[in-house]
């Protein structure tokens, strides 16, 4: 295997280009085609080795698919997260949004929204705790700067008050009167 199996071309240094002008003043006007040997194919190089087939394994029933982290609350809210939706958010709290900065007021919404899924669910499953809620009210609250925190504290209890009562109507809608 002495001799190499494309020919070798010499590759010359190309001129600096400046402008567009230069570029298309020493170009032939019909392209020039270059023609290169073709290489070798890969039976020609090597033996042909035959090789057992493998069993073919068919692929699985069921695909195993990761559930997502966070809890995805429909385009279309149910009734649960419309009410829960209603007690987080009233008037007084469209007020103190709208006084916020766009910055604020979208940290506000995401958070507002993640606590609102998790309230949600933990409604409709039967898994309400009041103290997480509080907690998670409370929390979501303080976002909110130059406001007291007492202010925090009562707004937070008034909301899980209502959180509670809903739950409990939830729970007890699900049974049947004797």
């Amino acid at each position: 295997m002495d001799s190499p199996i494309a020919p070798i071309l010499e590759v010359l240094p190309a001129e600096p280009v400046d402008t567009l002008e230069n570029v298309t003043e020493g170009m032939p006007e019909k392209p020039v085609v270059v023609e290169v040997a073709p290489a070798p194919s890969f039976e020609a190089i090597a033996p042909v080795v035959e090789t057992p087939a493998e069993p073919s394994i068919p692929p699985p029933a069921v695909e195993l698919v990761r559930a997502p982290a966070v809890v995805q609350v429909p385009a279309q809210k149910d009734q649960v997260v419309q009410k829960v939706d209603g007690i987080l958010v009233d008037k007084k709290m469209m007020k103190l949004w709208e006084a916020q900065t766009p910055a604020i007021q979208q940290k506000m919404k995401e958070e507002g929204e993640a606590l609102e899924a998790v309230l949600a669910t933990a409604i409709s499953t039967g898994h309400y705790q009041p103290h997480k809620a509080l907690k998670g009210v409370r929390k979501w609250l303080g976002i909110i700067p130059n406001v007291e925190r007492s202010y925090q504290t009562q707004e937070a209890s008034i909301k899980e008050t209502e959180l509670a009562k809903l739950a409990e109507e939830r729970a007890h809608a699900g049974q049947d009167p004797m």
